[in-house]
């Protein structure tokens, strides 16, 4: 899971918490002004990603009618980006990962087959 990813990664030991590629451009001098407009190239590539790899669970009916690929792979990388800077402030591994599983409620899965009800006696 991709949150569980991130998650692990925003918390590895003997590494700074968080996220270089959120965090590398926002405080920049004037001099290294394109940093932050390579950054957010990079995070742009990552949402196509991670929309493509949606629109396919789409395609195989993996979401439910009507939800909206784009949308949820902007949704997931807000999580994500979120997820990194909580972490850059001291949240633990547990505390992220709570956080993804919360976020993954609202996902539009489709609907899963009920199992037939027993009629009472």
């Amino acid at each position: 899971m991709f949150l569980t990813t991130v998650a692990e990664n925003a918390t590895k030991p003997g590494e700074p918490p968080g996220c270089l590629l959120l965090q590398g451009g926002l405080a920049v001098s004037e001099d290294n002004a394109d940093i932050p407009q390579e950054m957010a190239r990079c995070r742009a590539s990552s949402e196509m990603v991670l929309r493509t790899r949606i629109e396919c669970g789409a395609q195989s009916g993996e979401l439910a009618e009507g939800a909206d690929p784009a949308a949820l792979a902007r949704y997931v990388m807000a999580v994500s980006n979120g997820m990194c800077v909580q972490a850059a402030s001291g949240a633990s591994r547990e505390q992220l990962m709570e956080t993804g599983e919360l976020a993954l409620a609202a996902w539009p899965a489709k609907a899963k087959p009920r199992a037939p009800r027993r009629k009472s006696a």
